[in-house]
């Protein structure tokens, strides 16, 4: 049974975890009004914060080890916490073979032995045709102070967001983190409002350390919207439309292996700009489903894994 808990932002870092106690003696960074996580070695994680449900029963183990305190040094106490969290790991035509820890998922060393998990990255426009992008907060992990679109992040791995018919678990978890990082209520997002249009397979690398490896769900979904940023995931947020987007990217740099920092200069994530820039000198993935907006976004589907590696 299925039980939607309220509200999303109802109490302050649970720092429970014996890894993350270090980090949060060390640091004066208090974060407030975030979601209570919980921190179970029980490898069905489910993100209490947003649902109640019985955890799946499964043989599945992890990839490689447990988080390591080596690992989360010099990370926010806040990100650090979110590193338990259990992404489900994939082969290269999205087949489930596991899961593993955020931590792992993202670190170079198992990215470049093939470790690759399941991602999605929303695009919400309003009504009047504006896309609403994010810039990154600067205590991220991967592409600190980057601008990208309206949310990205990962499906985890148990039942609810497991689910594959209609693409509905990603679905929902797109859903979670739409609430998680910018407030908007998921009464404003219903399920069946987000359009699953592709799949993209990419790898970049963020500094020596962190990186993406991810087969990225890209979902369309146009509301109106009240929006409420969590400053520990999203640093500033602007509505653009088509010309303002363009002009953004064209001015913008990829930020790999760089601390972005108060410069001035403008950087997006390269997931972003993948999906945004054209290739060949046709339309951009973007450009194209830009102008469908309010019409049959489904006949633009295409589920096929699509990879850029």
């Amino acid at each position: 049974m299925l039980r939607r808990l309220s509200p999303l932002f109802s109490s302050t870092l649970n720092l429970n975890n014996p890894f993350i106690n270090s980090f949060a003696r060390s640091t004066s960074r208090v974060p407030l009004k975030v979601p209570s996580l919980r921190f179970n070695t029980n490898l069905n994680y489910t993100p209490s914060f947003f649902y109640s449900t019985t955890p799946i029963n499964t043989n599945h183990t992890r990839n490689s080890n447990k988080m390591t305190s080596e690992h989360l040094q010099k990370i926010d106490a806040y990100q650090a916490a979110l590193m338990n969290e259990e992404c489900i790991l994939v082969d290269e035509n999205d087949n489930v073979i596991g899961h593993d820890s955020k931590l792992n998922c993202h670190l170079n060393s198992n990215i470049q032995k093939g470790l690759l998990h399941r991602a999605f990255s929303v695009f919400l426009f309003n009504k009047e045709g504006k896309l609403l992008v994010q810039q990154r907060s600067p205590t991220k992990v991967t592409f600190r102070l980057n601008w990208t679109n309206t949310c990205c992040s990962h499906p985890l791995y148990y039942d609810l967001e497991l689910e594959d018919k209609d693409q509905i678990g990603v679905k929902r978890a797109a859903q979670r983190k739409l609430g998680h990082e910018l407030g908007i209520p998921p009464s404003q997002l219903p399920l069946d409002a987000f359009s699953c249009l592709a799949k993209v397979h990419y790898k970049a690398e963020s500094n020596g350390k962190w990186g993406e490896h991810e087969v990225d769900y890209i979902l369309l979904i146009q509301k109106d919207v009240d929006i409420t940023p969590n400053p520990e995931e999203v640093a500033d947020v602007k509505w653009l439309d088509k010309d303002e987007l363009y002009t953004m990217i064209q001015n913008a740099k990829l930020g790999e292996g760089k601390e972005v920092g108060d410069s001035g200069e403008v950087y997006v994530t390269p997931w972003f700009k993948l999906i945004v820039t054209p290739s060949g000198g046709d339309q951009s993935l973007l450009e194209k489903w830009w102008s469908f907006l309010g019409s049959d976004l489904k006949s633009l589907q295409d589920l096929r894994v699509q990879h850029y590696v």
